[in-house]
């Protein structure tokens, strides 16, 4: 059987699915799990972000608070590219098809 999530009839709105994968970056890494690059998503998760977020606020001390915009680039940046990178969701295998 064919899946019809897959079936090049059915036009893919690539556009919505960029936007939600930057919307749900408001979690770092979970735009990029939406789009199926899992390590990357656990990686930011579980390491990028916090380690964005101690850095920003022990430069933060020596700055007067400037250091704290790091995580606030890092996040944006995280969100960017959730947004411009392909799913691997939709990615079309050369297979025989069932007869």
């Amino acid at each position: 059987m064919i899946d019809p999530r897959h079936s090049p009839d059915i036009p893919i709105d690539r556009k919505a699915e960029d936007w939600a994968a930057a919307a749900l970056s408001v979690i770092p890494g979970l735009g990029h799990l939406f789009k199926g690059y899992y390590g990357l998503g656990f990686g930011l998760m579980l390491v990028g972000f916090p380690l964005s977020l101690f850095v920003g606020i022990l430069i933060g001390f020596c700055t007067l608070g400037l250091g704290l915009i790091l995580p606030v680039m890092f996040w944006i940046g995280v969100m960017g590219h959730a947004y411009c990178i392909d799913s691997r969701h939709h990615v079309h295998h050369h297979t025989a098809r069932p007869a």
